[in-house]
């Protein structure tokens, strides 16, 4: 769905700017008007990477469902491995993650006691958070994810 989305608005952007482009008769402003071609020129070449980004983007989200080789995301003592296929491949050692834990105060709104809060996860080597990833990637519930960081989180302590 997100492929499709990605892709769908890019191919829409791209038709804008070509739309655009060719309503603005290039000559005749050059010669009146350079500075407003000039922006508009900018504004254009903006659009226009908007819109291969989204391709680029969707296309890799596409380029997932035809993968070959299996993905998936490991939890061991000492690493968590992710293979998400056209994503890449990244080993991250225990060592050098950060957990912070957020627990909403108890005023802002009660949850359950058993309620499991998922931490962000940062790492030095990963973009973002891994917890956003593990989750976009993977249907583990917040329980399940909460048992699998438990261990990893006994040899760092939270942030």
């Amino acid at each position: 769905m997100r492929a499709a989305w990605m892709i769908g608005l890019g191919v829409l952007t791209l038709l804008l700017c070509r739309a655009i482009g060719r309503a603005i008769h290039w000559t005749e402003m050059w010669a009146a008007d350079r500075m407003t071609l000039t922006a508009e020129a900018a504004l254009l070449l903006l659009f226009a990477a908007l819109g291969f980004g989204l391709l680029i983007a969707g296309g890799r989200w596409l380029l997932l469902v035809a993968w070959r080789k299996p993905t998936h995301i490991e939890f061991a003592t000492d690493a968590i491995t992710l293979r998400l296929g056209p994503f890449g491949t990244h080993v991250l050692d225990c060592k050098r993650m950060r957990f912070e834990v957020e627990t909403p105060a108890d005023e802002d709104f009660p949850l359950p006691d058993d309620e499991p809060f998922l931490p962000r996860v940062q790492h030095p080597d990963f973009a973002g958070n891994l917890t956003d990833w593990i989750t976009r990637f993977t249907g583990a519930t917040p329980a399940e994810l909460d048992a699998a960081y438990r261990p990893l989180m006994k040899g760092n302590s939270p942030a």
